[in-house]
């Protein structure tokens, strides 16, 4: 394996591993009691759910009627946001190890000289037309 093949293991890794702290600071964050009840509780599902019936109030003014639309598909948003946050994160702690053993593999292989043999005793490993050192 070349050294762009390496480099290019060693950037997967870093992202792989930066994606899973990502997800790990979801999971803590929805566990954090004043952002389950301020964010997930007031706000997704209360504030949101009167955003719901306010878009379908016929008394309102159709623009009025747009944002509270919008804005109760805030909610959604976010909690599909932190969903793909916490699989992207478990899919790449999944990847994390295999990465790891191709970047041992090829870094070992790196260090080991490769012997060609000289089938044809050219002073190559191949037939070749040119000459020896």
């Amino acid at each position: 394996m070349n050294n762009s093949e390496i480099e290019g293991l060693e950037y997967r890794l870093e992202e792989n591993k930066a994606k899973r702290d990502i997800r790990d600071k979801a999971v803590r964050l929805a566990k954090v009691p004043e952002f389950k009840e301020l964010i997930l509780d007031e706000f997704c599902r209360d504030y949101c759910a009167h955003q719901v019936h306010l878009s379908t109030d016929p008394r309102l003014d159709q623009k009025i009627r747009d944002d509270a639309l919008v804005t109760a598909q805030a909610a959604g948003a976010l909690k599909r946001f932190l969903s793909f946050l916490v699989q992207e994160g478990a899919t790449a702690d999944n990847q994390i190890e295999e990465i790891e053993e191709m970047l041992a593999h090829a870094r070992a292989s790196e260090d080991t000289p490769v012997e060609f043999e000289d089938v044809d005793g050219d002073g190559y490993p191949l037939h070749s037309s040119k000459e020896p050192n």
